[in-house]
């Protein structure tokens, strides 16, 4: 439904004298017989906009501002059908394809007040994704969170849901037992720092690594 036309407005006060639907759900409006703007159905129905109406600078304004947030309203159902995205994220897409802040927010105001973006949901799926692709500490998920434009408070309540009900450490140590038993080790302290190393990437704190690389090689590091 793209290709409306922005509306024009006149000095003098004039009234709508036609409504001709057109192609692309749009509406032609027609003031004194001339056609002063294209914009889509959604538009009029939600402006009530009705033959006879008077036709003035801030009926043409009201309805620029609507065409805009349908605008910017469909862009971001398009991005959201394609993918889940946080608030900021949205915005941000927006912004990139031209829309106003103003303009932005609104949308997003909109959208969350019907469950259709949400930071919390999307930072528990994001988590329960990552962790059953494979073990991954509390900062590396909220790091990927924060990524994701999800705020600090949000993308810690989410890690200490998804981690709350696990034995505390066993993320670390299912991550070491797999990559110690993947890799050639060699002397085994530079291996078990090494080990500790990847650990430490995958966001376990030195706690939980110490205890993991205890664990899987006997080998106890003073400082991961």
């Amino acid at each position: 439904m793209s290709g409306a036309r922005e509306p024009t407005a006149d000095a003098r006060e004039e009234r709508i004298s036609d409504l001709v639907p057109i192609a692309q759900g749009r509406v032609s409006v027609r003031v004194g017989g001339r056609v002063v703007c294209r914009v889509p159905a959604q538009v009029v129905s939600a402006l009530r906009l009705r033959v006879g109406d008077p036709w003035s600078q801030s009926v043409s304004d009201g309805v620029r501002e609507r065409v805009g947030l349908w605008r910017a309203r469909r862009d971001a159902e398009r991005l959201i059908a394609r993918r889940a995205v946080s608030r900021a994220e949205l915005l941000a897409r927006l912004e990139g394809r031209g829309h106003p802040t103003d303009v932005g927010a609104r949308v997003a105001e909109d959208l969350a007040a019907v469950g259709l973006i949400d930071d919390r949901r999307l930072a528990k799926e994001v988590i329960q994704w990552r962790l059953q692709a494979r073990p991954a500490g509390r900062a590396l998920l909220e790091q990927m969170l924060i990524r994701r434009g999800i705020g600090e408070d949000d993308a810690r309540d989410a890690s200490d849901e998804a981690l709350a009900d696990r034995p505390p450490g066993s993320g670390a140590t299912d991550a070491a037992e797999k990559w110690w038993g993947a890799r050639p080790r060699g002397e085994p302290h530079a291996a078990a720092r090494r080990l500790a190393g990847f650990l430490l990437r995958r966001g376990f704190d030195d706690e939980e690594v110490r205890d993991a690389v205890r664990t899987i090689s006997g080998i106890e590091l003073d400082q991961p």
